[in-house]
């Protein structure tokens, strides 16, 4: 899912991206206040690609689509997704440890396929 213009839902804090990476092709970004990730391409056919199918099929549907073709880029938003919403349901933090554990390591992680506390 790409993330939206603000951190809160009341769109009164603006995301302040940080390049935190270059992996699969493009950069990581993370917001400093909210810590949610973005991957985007490097190189402007790409990106003009990624602007074309968000214009297509919206900004989330477009995304996707673009990350389909970026299978490690993929997975790590991915990954960093669901560890994100799992942080915030599992008060147990070596549980919380055993999962994030998993989940990094697995090599053919998909976002089906979403750990319930096993």
């Amino acid at each position: 899912m790409f993330p939206g213009s603000y951190c809160d839902e009341l769109e009164t804090v603006p995301h302040y991206w940080l390049e935190v990476d270059k992996t699969a092709g493009g950069s990581l970004f993370q917001c400093r206040f909210c810590y949610e990730y973005l991957w985007l391409p490097l190189d402007i056919s790409s990106i003009v690609r990624l602007s074309n199918l968000m214009k297509k099929y919206g900004r989330d549907r477009g995304y996707c689509h673009y990350l389909n073709g970026h299978r490690p880029a993929k997975l790590l938003i991915a990954k960093l997704q669901d560890l994100r919403r799992l942080e915030n349901e599992i008060e147990d933090k070596r549980e919380f440890a055993r999962i994030a554990d998993k989940i990094l390591s697995d090599k053919e992680y998909d976002r089906k396929e979403v750990p319930k506390n096993g």
